[in-house]
């Protein structure tokens, strides 16, 4: 029940808060996006190829986790081994940078002989910066070797028009299209769209044929204020109508009033009304709050709308972050006997470097209070430097049937070629720690005694900005080192412990 009433929900939320790859229009105020926005229907068809190129058997030996931005020149990625209790390396990553952009990933895998070459992305960009061209290459009898390849075109407006997917044929020396999608559009002035038009082609549907995908109208007033998005979909060869949204203003007001969702059914039919619009910003149509009510007694002819009896079905509320227009809390309430209840929330966290570190979905448990159950979500825990760069997270993953976080993944980042530790060892596992650190909490001084012998051991102390704050030298990596931290500020501190590829790292207190 509580995904169908997302599914709803998500209905009116994407298509206002999730703009970023559509086409333009009028004044930047979107469609309400009745099924999806272009991005989401984008987006799901990539996942849609990812799971076919895993079917065909092609290599991913990456997950398609997204961790913050950066410009590191390698990236150490581990993953949580649940038997060991600790991580273990995973993927190498190097990054090559051309005009501040990345031009090539490496990636690498763990092996006997430590680090070997397992899959290479090769990129080329649109002036606008898009990704124009991404080439997928394999490492094989000791030599790259192309295997997918992807082609990103763009409009004179910079809209996306078209993608072309290929995979390498061996025996032909040459690339071969698989599948295909194309938009085309019809402009007013000034770069507004009235019309997109969906097509795909695909190899494995064994024809010859571009399918429809989906078509979208928009129709404005003189005002160039949005007034109608009509949406369809494939049938019989063709487009057939499925969804439409017909939009109300209040004076010269550029924010609709209210909106009317009808769905298709051998007539148009009123099922969904929005109304009660607060903006948190008008001209980029971000809403603080509304309304979304439901017809029982469906009119046949959309025009007599307001002889439909609306029932109020269910409230959204947001809050925003300050500077990145983000929604930062998503609250959906049901109106249920007569009162409305909370069901579902969206909680997205970011640091101070505007990174995305949290997010969780909840749903309300209760229907005598507030109760909320956290049923997904993500979490990044590290350090970052002074200039926002990342340089150590934990990824953690909310396992609803245990209910709780699981770690995932470790990355490590290194800048300025510095070349990461290839082992990372648990505080909590005895057996595997390179030296134990004590008292903790701390005072005046903190002690570290290693427990492994360590030629070229290293003792640093970073402080929650990812800036050292203490560094010794442990020549000989035996016995017992004493840290002054009696002129640090009291507070959290993470103490990282290298002994030659592998890296110990611990939380500290300092308390007065």
């Amino acid at each position: 029940m509580k995904k169908i009433m997302i599914a709803i929900a998500a209905v009116f939320l994407m298509g206002m808060v999730a703009q970023a790859g559509q086409p333009k229009v009028a004044d930047n105020l979107p469609s309400l996006g009745v099924t999806s926005t272009i991005e989401d229907r984008l987006t799901e068809r990539v996942e849609h190829l990812k799971e076919a190129f895993v079917e065909m058997g092609m290599p991913r030996y990456l997950y398609e986790e997204t961790y913050p931005a950066h410009s590191a020149d390698t990236v150490m990625i581990y993953t949580w081994d649940s038997n060991a209790n600790e991580f273990e390396p995973w993927i190498r990553e190097l990054f090559f940078y051309d005009q501040g952009r990345v031009s090539e990933i490496v990636r690498q895998v763990p092996g006997d002989k430590g680090f070997s070459p397992a899959e290479n992305e090769l990129f080329t960009y649109h002036p606008s910066g898009k990704v124009h061209e991404r080439i997928l290459r394999a490492w094989r009898h000791d030599g790259w070797e192309n295997t997918q390849r992807e082609t990103f075109l763009y409009d004179e407006h910079e809209n996306f028009i078209m993608e072309i997917h290929g995979h390498w044929v061996s025996s032909d020396g040459d690339w071969e299209d698989y599948f295909g999608f194309i938009v085309n559009y019809e402009y007013l002035a000034d770069n507004i769209v009235s019309l997109m038009e969906a097509y795909f082609w695909s190899l494995f549907l064994e024809d010859d044929i571009w399918h429809p995908a989906y078509r979208e109208e928009y129709t404005y007033d003189d005002q160039h204020r949005l007034t109608e998005m009509l949406y369809s979909i494939p049938g019989n060869g063709d487009f057939m109508h499925a969804q439409m949204e017909v939009y109300f203003y209040d004076g010269d007001s550029p924010a609709f009033d209210h909106v009317i969702i009808y769905n298709y059914h051998d007539t148009w039919v009123a099922e969904y009304k929005v109304t009660d619009f607060v903006w948190y910003d008008e001209p980029f149509g971000l809403p603080l709050s509304y309304m979304i009510w439901i017809s029982e007694e469906m009119a046949d002819d959309w025009e007599k709308h307001n002889e439909v009896e609306w029932f109020p079905m269910m409230r959204a509320t947001y809050n925003y972050h300050p500077t990145l227009l983000e929604p930062i809390e998503v609250v959906d309430e049901m109106f249920f006997d007569e009162s409305w209840l909370p069901f579902f929330r969206r909680i997205t966290t970011y640091n101070e470097y505007n990174y995305k570190v949290r997010y969780e979905e909840e749903y309300n448990v209760s229907f005598e209070g507030e109760e909320w159950m956290t049923d997904e979500g993500y979490w990044f825990e590290g350090l970052f430097d002074a200039g926002g760069q990342p340089l150590s997270l934990t990824l953690r993953l909310y396992d609803w049937w245990y209910e709780e976080w699981q770690e995932e993944h470790m990355f490590l980042f290194g800048y300025a070629s510095d070349d990461p530790p290839t082992s990372v060892s648990r505080p909590d596992n005895t057996g595997q720690q390179i030296a134990r650190v004590f008292p903790n909490p701390a005072t005046d001084l903190l002690r570290v005694s290693f427990v492994q012998n360590c030629q070229d051991a290293s003792v640093a102390i970073l402080n929650m900005g990812g800036q050292k704050v203490r560094q010794i030298s442990a020549s000989g990596g035996t016995g017992e080192y004493t840290i002054d931290v009696s002129t640090l500020p009291q507070g959290i501190y993470l103490l990282r412990v290298q002994c030659g590829n592998s890296l110990q790292t611990e939380k500290v207190r300092l308390v007065r």
